[in-house]
């Protein structure tokens, strides 16, 4: 494989108190799912000699 497209994702638990929803609680989309996919390129191909991101 040259190639690797991947996304993972849950149902966030609603309420604003909750850690998922409080960035000063580490909340955020990287922290809970942004290693799977990364995880997942990095079985496939081992480690990158470059790294390129975009983001929306």
């Amino acid at each position: 494989p040259r190639t690797l497209h991947a996304s993972f994702g849950f149902a966030a638990p609603a309420g604003e108190g909750h850690r998922l929803w409080d960035p000063l609680k580490g909340g955020g989309s990287l922290l809970d799912q942004g290693v799977y996919p990364l995880a997942l390129a990095d079985l496939v191909f081992g480690e990158p000699e470059t790294v390129a991101a975009t983001g929306s």
